[in-house]
């Protein structure tokens, strides 16, 4: 009997080192994925990511980053996916929701991108970069999709300018926002508007 405990013992032992050594594993491939992301080596980081989620399909950071890494390479749809399971994963990840609302918008679908950013705002409403992208669709929305030559809705485009403003207030001289507020006075024919805050955009860019 005391065999039979030691025994036990030994293999309960095992199982928790041969935990450790894969959770060791799975750490050690997501901090080289997210270095192989940070330098553009998008194919090595999607390599060591894909290792990650087959090991720990419950890792919401693997997933942000593989999505990340997908995105980058225009592989829209797969980047979709991980953000989705960001999302389902940790509800309250605003990086989730905003990488999805990216990602609806570039794969056409604005209103979807929407939503993503309203929820990422609400779990961060001093981000600008999403107070940037809600206007981007705002603005995007607010052109008629079957008549060009229509004009703008104004509630829409009001809607896009408090955007704009809020993520310049958050950060000072922002230049996407600056653009965007450009495409708006073209669209109002304030060409003298849209020049400067223009050069204001070039004058922070680095």
């Amino acid at each position: 009997m005391q065999k039979s405990l030691v025994l036990v013992v030994v293999l309960l032992a095992l199982a928790l080192v041969a935990c450790q050594k894969e959770a060791t594993g799975v750490e050690a491939l997501l901090e080289s994925g997210r270095e192989h992301l940070e330098v553009g080596e998008y194919t090595e980081a999607i390599a060591d990511l894909e290792t990650v989620v087959e090991a720990d399909p419950g890792h919401g950071e693997a997933h942000l980053l593989l999505g990340q890494a997908y995105n980058r390479t225009g592989d829209l749809l797969k980047a979709k996916d991980e953000f989705s399971t960001v999302a389902a994963l940790e509800p309250d990840s605003a990086a989730g929701h905003h990488n999805l609302g990216v990602t609806y918008f570039q794969l056409g679908a604005p209103d979807a991108a929407l939503g993503e950013f309203e929820v990422a705002l609400e779990l961060d409403p001093d981000d600008p970069d999403t107070h940037y992208q809600l206007g981007v669709v705002y603005l995007t929305i607010s052109l008629p999709a079957d008549d060009p030559l229509a004009l703008p809705d104004p509630q829409l485009m009001e809607q896009a300018v408090a955007e704009f403003e809020r993520a310049l207030e958050l950060q000072d001289g922002m230049p996407e926002a600056l653009i965007g507020m450009a495409n708006v006075y073209m669209l109002q024919a304030d060409f003298t508007a849209a020049i400067d805050v223009l050069q204001q955009a070039i004058e922070q860019s680095p």
